[in-house]
């Protein structure tokens, strides 16, 4: 039996510091999709790294997932950190901006739901998991685009972990308060409240290693604390 790790967002500031992570814990193969990979990062031979083009198109998600090698025994595991965030109000807010946060936010974990679960049910013991905040759990001004779109992805998933229960695969949601990433440390005055890649990583790492344990879960992470 093989584990076969997929990492989608590989290459932006949430994605580079969750795959230096998982690259060191137990799967047989990991596929890394993302854009624009540095060319003077080394990858362990296991480790393959594919670019792929705008995943709210159907047809890039698809292409995507041919790179996968599909045999019997194999166990499949899948990690988005790809997300957006976008403030505004509502009166203020372009459609067009709105329509990208969903695209962000939920449109692309659709398809990576859909695509991933006709995989999934050809195999068992398989697991999908997504980024989602823990702030939108409490409403914000000027956070609608933002607020709606990651909420949806929570009934996403959470719809997926029941329909998953038919080919057993999991489907679970790490929802960190605040990210440590360059761009967030510009603003965040108690650097306290952030939550490091690693810890992210460690979360999702938790929920493959037991995916039968693990189904409709919102892991919300305040800090690097995980309740």
């Amino acid at each position: 039996m093989e584990k076969i790790l997929l990492i989608f967002g590989a290459t932006g500031s949430l994605g580079a510091g969750v795959s230096e992570v998982l690259i060191t814990k137990d799967y047989s193969k990991i596929f890394l999709f993302g854009r624009n990979f540095k060319s003077d990062i080394v990858y362990p031979q296991h480790v393959k790294t594919i670019n792929i083009g705008n995943l709210a198109e159907e047809s890039n998600v698809i292409e995507s997932f041919k790179h996968i090698p599909k045999k019997i025994g194999n166990r499949y595991f899948l990690y988005s950190t790809i997300g957006g965030f976008l403030s505004g109000s509502v009166i203020d807010m372009d459609y067009g901006e709105w329509k990208k946060m969903f695209d962000s936010n939920v449109n692309i974990a659709f398809l990576l739901s859909k695509h991933f679960s006709k995989l999934a049910s050809k195999f068992s013991g398989c697991s999908i998991c997504f980024t989602s905040a823990a702030s939108v759990f409490e409403t914000e001004k000027n956070k609608s685009a933002y607020g709606a779109s990651k909420l949806a992805l929570n009934y996403l998933v959470e719809t997926l972990a029941l329909e998953g229960k038919e080919y057993n695969m999991s489907a679970n949601i790490v929802a960190p308060n605040i990210i440590d990433t360059p761009e967030n440390r510009k603003w965040v005055k108690n650097t306290d409240q952030l939550t490091s890649p690693f810890t992210i990583a460690e979360s999702v790492h938790k929920l493959f290693s037991e995916p039968e344990a693990y189904n409709g879960k919102v892991i919300k992470i305040y800090g690097n604390q995980s309740n």
